[in-house]
């Protein structure tokens, strides 16, 4: 009996075999056949926004899009942003993975009945509904098991060409679409910081500037496969999402392929620094500057370098002048300076109101962009303004040779005074230029 169990078992293990047809049928490369057609445009359908509201969709909308950004970066989540030819809108979803059916460059056709439109600080979302986050009615996903009632994935490879926009150009028609800026980088302060803090996961915004001085927020998910990655110092080409919170526009990316930045900074010569020629004539009068690569920072008070425009000409200058603070200090630093070769630095420099010796030229060949406390400065031995020299009049500085240095250098004009001390002289600069000798 125990032999025949034996043998029947064996042949229940091989008839089956025998019967499987292991030559799986593959999905089409472009993606499952569907039969389903948009009847809505996403700009239609962002018509029912209405802000602050949460408005239920009740007509049968079916819009078709474009993926243009999934989770699969960390840098969004249970999110997916879809484009069309109009406008873009971004899906909240209660599920993870959706890189796998939804991955950038998929069409997507939404079911759009029942669906919640709403916003986030501003940015516009379609969800499944609201949920009560103590006692704030806020916009949720669409449940995982209901992603198949609405949508649809359609064919794979329908990449979205990047629109080419300025910064100064970017508005609220660019929300949640694909836009590339050129010739941007990261400023200064924020050139060669992480993207975001991976050990505690926290979310952080750096600023991209281009090379007018015009600069947006750029924000990275602490969550991000790349927060631990450092920005590029370098200038180049940008591809991101735009989006906004309360009133500020702020820019998204995929991954670290949406960042190319390996050409020399604004103003600088080369890939690893160079010349620096500055006239401040895009420093608005009376505005703070703000130009790209250069460093404006108080150290005690809290006034700054502010441009001035006077009989034509624009200039830049530091004071302590019905300031309040004890103690004022402010220094002005050029971009990096690349000093393998031998160079030369001059500028202009005047006084108005002379009362005290309130400014110094200094070089540093370890500073980091940021630290100013941490670097070692040493001054250079420039012609600079004295108690004689008349207001206004120009003093140059004659040819300050820095090719005793070496590596990386920054030059910095360093303001101090006090006003309740009295000690408020104007110090003047213009026309800063680093050459080769």
């Amino acid at each position: 009996m125990k032999r025949l169990f034996h043998y029947l078992l064996l042949v229940g293990l091989l008839i089956p075999t025998a019967c499987v047809d292991l030559d799986f049928d593959e999905p089409p490369p472009g993606g499952e056949p569907i039969d389903i057609t948009a009847n809505a445009t996403i700009l239609d359908l962002r018509s029912w926004f209405v802000p602050g509201a949460f408005t239920a969709i009740t007509d049968e909308l079916i819009i078709r899009g474009i993926v243009i950004a999934d989770d699969a970066s960390g840098n969004f989540y249970k999110t997916i942003v879809i484009q069309d030819e109009t406008a873009g809108i971004e899906i909240k979803l209660n599920s993870v993975g959706l890189a796998n059916d939804y991955p950038i460059g998929r069409e997507v056709f939404i079911r759009c009945r029942g669906l919640v439109i709403s916003d986030y600080n501003g940015l516009v979302q379609l969800g499944g509904g609201t949920y009560d986050d103590a006692g704030q009615t806020r916009l949720s996903g669409i449940e995982e098991a209901l992603l198949k009632d609405y949508l649809v994935a359609g064919e794979r490879d329908q990449f979205v060409t990047p629109k080419v926009k300025g910064i100064k150009d970017i508005n609220t028609n660019d929300m949640s679409t694909l836009i590339q800026l050129t010739d941007v980088q990261f400023i200064q302060s924020d050139a060669g910081q992480t993207y975001a803090e991976p050990v505690t996961q926290l979310s952080v915004n750096h600023m991209v500037e281009d090379c007018s001085g015009n600069s947006i927020l750029l924000r990275t998910n602490g969550y991000a496969d790349f927060a631990g990655e450092l920005t590029p110092s370098g200038k180049g080409t940008l591809v991101a999402l735009l989006g906004v919170f309360g009133s500020d526009l702020q820019l998204f990316v995929r991954d670290q392929n949406d960042v190319d930045m390996q050409a020399a900074r604004c103003g600088q010569g080369g890939p690893s620094g160079g010349d620096v020629d500055e006239k401040f004539e895009t420093v608005g009068n009376n505005a703070d500057v703000a130009l790209a690569g250069w460093l404006n920072v108080a150290t005690k008070g809290t006034r700054v370098w502010r441009g001035k425009t006077f009989s034509g000409n624009t200039y830049v200058q530091a004071t302590a002048y019905n300031d309040t603070d004890p103690e004022m200090e402010t220094w002005l630093i050029t971009p990096a300076i690349d000093l393998s070769v031998a160079k030369k630095l001059t500028f202009l420099s005047s006084v108005a109101f002379w009362v005290h010796d309130a400014g110094s030229v200094l070089i540093s060949t370890d500073f980091n962009g940021t630290n100013i406390g941490g670097a070692t400065w040493i001054s250079l031995a420039a012609q600079l303004p004295t108690s004689s020299t008349t207001n206004y009049d120009w003093v140059n500085s004659g040819e300050v040779d820095l090719s005793a240095y070496s590596g990386t250098g920054y030059i910095a004009f360093r303001y101090t005074g006090s006003g309740p001390g009295g000690q408020t002289t104007t110090f003047i600069l213009d026309d800063v230029l680093v050459q080769d000798k």
